[in-house]
């Protein structure tokens, strides 16, 4: 009986004593299913004892015992009248009077006991729960002290709402045990495990717990953890993200069959946490569930950039689901917030006027920074002229942060450059160099050229006018402070001749000197560029400008004059470029013709004299004379002279005229057939005072008589010279 009860006890006989009765029943035992003593227990004992019982009638006598007390009874009913009668039952049964009862039990069984070798077990809501990676036996111990087992039955419920009932059935027992493998003919499973185990008084007690069996395909399917960052890289190199702030990680876990039972995830120097569900909730299947299973988690982490600025950061999560199951998840970050150092040093520092170097310099560019590459390097350089510079590979040196990567950059061509740089690492932080240098590489000498107008040069130094230089100077950098130009000046020259302005044509630099002014000079020109590049010195030959011809002069015999004693004209001339082989003399008789000009040459203090030699005493020597003189001074001045004089020794000079001569010259025919006028010209320095011509033909003399036989015509010129032209008539030789 599974309710409390009351046995009815009825005699029917009128010779019976009770207290008899009462002492037989007193000798009722009550004991549990495995036998323990309950008497003590029961309201039987009391209600005995006090047992009065009911009459019904004279012969009838009843009595109800309360069986109340959950016990298996025994109660003895042996009984026989006053007579010695043994009592029988009244329904003929032939047993010994006397009854054992399994009554009154109104308690389910006492207790279930779980064993999940295999599986483990949480306290989650909201029946606990048991988890295993692979099926496992599942075994259920339960105990009835008073009835005893008599069913242990498992409903099996999976996810779907399929139902699987597996059944064992016991003889009145008081413990029973019934073991099953979980999940049945599957692999994996998720679900429900009822428990019933029923005493033979239909008492039951029930009891649910969910069940998960996740094999490792399941766990691949529905489990995940991600590590995603939420924050854009400042740069993606070569596939590699690098960042210059913090950086926010989202952290995402699932597990959609077992649920998460624990977590943990650290990162870099300041990242570190979890939480342990399953111990949070409690292990095995005693606690009070409370806390739900946990299928998914999410939460942003947040990785300082001051305090985990190095590379290849690490940061990892893991987890294990409630099936015994492990998923994890790694990143690598790249963070750097340190800004590059950029430093340039120049090998020369001490430049010439403020920028310019002589010779190749080399600029050594120092970078410190961990996350180098030199590709992101911005080298801004230009140079004139397409001037180029070598830039070295890198080299470096160092560790993290200090790690110097060095390169070098010659600037050896000539040209003005300017240099600056930049640089962003790969995390983009950008740095500038911020400055940009200026200067001038010139290693290249001024091409200094001087020429000359006047190369008609005469004795190597000497030129007869004027001369102008001109002075080019091939130089990029140019100044004309550093051109130094010496000209020296002697003689008659009043003034030093000074260079003109300069004037430029493109990289070509031009100046003029003019030497316009008589005088012995020099010039030098010496100068250096801006770079301090010396010029090739020019110096020239020293040279004469002389455009003053020769003073010439004759001497001792006066032009057009007539001499009859000592002739020896002479010739006089100054130059102060004077030299006697620069000097021709001609001398031209009328009727002698050219002769020998001799006599004798005396240096002067600037200048030559020539003197003739005395004409000999003859009457051939009496002429009309005729000195030319040319004279040259060392720088080819010409000065010309012409001394007509007479030899009148004896007397005056006649000439005939051409066809006089071609008569009765020297070389005339002396024989004509035909009279012709005779024309004579007489020439003296003097004014004749007597004139006559006598005429004698055949030995006879007459003398001709002017206007009748002969015409005079008298020319002189402002010196005086007087030349008489008689004209006689050729009536005069008729016979």
């Amino acid at each position: 009986f599974n309710t409390a009860v009351s046995l009815r006890v009825t005699i029917t006989d009128q010779n019976f004593r009770v207290q008899e009765f009462k002492n037989i029943l007193l000798g009722f035992e009550a004991r549990g299913s495995g036998g323990e003593d309950r008497r003590k227990d029961t309201e039987l004992q009391k209600f005995l004892e006090e047992l009065s019982g009911t009459k019904i009638s004279r012969t009838v006598w009843s009595a109800e015992l309360p069986l109340d007390t959950e016990a298996n009874y025994s109660i003895p009913i042996g009984l026989t009248d006053l007579a010695g009668n043994a009592a029988v039952w009244e329904d003929g049964r032939e047993e010994t009077i006397g009854m054992e009862y399994p009554v009154t039990d109104c308690t389910p069984p006492g207790g279930i006991t779980l064993e999940y070798p295999g599986g483990e077990a949480f306290n989650y809501a909201s029946s606990g729960w048991i988890f295993a990676c692979e099926p496992f036996p599942l075994k259920v111990l339960s105990e009835d002290g008073t009835s005893g087992i008599h069913e242990i039955r498992f409903e099996i419920t999976d996810e779907d709402g399929k139902t699987t009932v597996k059944t064992k059935n016991f003889e009145s027992s008081p413990q029973g045990s019934f073991e099953m493998e979980l999940p049945p003919d599957v692999e994996n499973f998720k679900g429900t495990v009822c428990v019933a185990v029923c005493d033979r008084a239909g008492n039951c007690l029930r009891k649910n717990w969910n069940c998960v069996v996740e094999s490792p395909d399941r766990h691949q399917e529905t489990g995940a953890v991600l590590l995603t960052a939420q924050t854009e890289p400042s740069r993606i190199v070569e596939g590699v993200k690098y960042y210059n702030t913090d950086v926010a990680i989202l952290l995402t876990m699932q597990d959609l069959c077992s649920g998460i039972r624990s977590f943990r995830y650290s990162g870099g120097n300041t990242l570190s946490g979890g939480r342990d569900y399953g111990a949070e909730a409690g292990s095995g299947l005693d606690g009070v569930p409370e806390r739900e299973i946990t299928y998914e988690y999410s939460q942003e982490l947040l990785l300082n950039a001051a305090s985990n600025n190095e590379n290849d950061i690490r940061v990892a999560a893991e987890y294990t689901d409630n099936a015994g199951h492990t998923g994890s998840a790694e990143q690598r970050f790249c963070i750097d917030v340190t800004v590059p150092e950029i430093t340039v040093e120049y090998d020369l520092k001490e430049p010439q006027n403020g920028r310019y170097y002589n010779q190749a310099r080399t600029a050594v560019v120092t970078i410190r920074e961990r996350n180098f590459d030199e590709k992101d390097v911005d080298f801004q350089i230009t140079g004139s002229g397409g001037a180029v510079p070598e830039i070295s590979g890198w080299s470096s040196s160092g560790s993290e942060d200090d790690t110097l990567h060095v390169c070098r950059v010659l600037f050896e061509d000539d040209g003005d450059y300017t240099f600056t740089l930049a640089f962003q690492d790969l995390a983009g932080n950008r740095a500038v160099y911020g400055q940009t240098d200026e200067f001038t590489i010139d290693k290249t000498a001024p091409e200094l050229e001087v020429s000359w107008d006047n190369q008609d040069v005469c004795n190597e130094i000497y030129f007869a006018d004027s001369r102008t230089a001109v002075i080019d100077i091939l130089e990029r950098n140019f100044k004309e402070e550093l051109i130094d130009i010496t000209v020296t000046a002697e003689g008659d020259a009043e003034e030093v001749p000074a260079a003109s302005a300069w004037i430029q044509n493109g990289e070509h630099h031009t100046a003029r000197i003019r030497f316009m002014e008589d005088g012995i000079y020099t010039l030098t020109v010496k100068g250096k560029d801006l770079a301090g590049n010396e010029a090739e010195l020019y110096e020239s030959e020293t040279f004469v400008i002389d455009q003053t011809p020769p003073e010439l002069e004759f001497l001792y015999v006066q032009d057009r004059s007539a001499n009859k004693g000592e002739v020896r004209p002479g010739v006089r001339y100054s130059d102060t470029n004077c030299g006697q082989e620069k000097a021709w003399l001609s001398l031209t008789g009328y009727q002698n013709g050219g002769r020998e000009c001799e006599g004798f040459w005396k240096q002067l203090q600037n200048g030559m004299e020539f003197r003739m030699k005395d004409f000999e005493y003859s009457k051939e020597q009496d002429d009309l004379y005729t000195l030319e003189v040319v004279v040259r001074d060392l720088a080819g001045n010409e000065s010309r002279g012409r001394l007509t004089f007479s030899v009148n020794r004896f007397g005056s000079v006649y000439t005939f005229s051409p066809e006089t001569e071609a008569l009765v010259g020297t070389a005339g025919r002396y024989y004509t057939n035909q009279e012709q006028d005779i024309i004579v010209t007489e020439i003296n320095v003097d004014t004749l005072t007597f004139q006559e011509i006598v005429c004698g033909r055949n030995g006879e003399l007459f003398t001709l008589q002017e206007g009748r036989d002969y015409t005079v015509k008298e020319n002189s010129d402002a010196s005086g010279w007087k030349q008489y032209i008689y004209r006689i008539d050729a009536d005069c030789f008729q016979e």
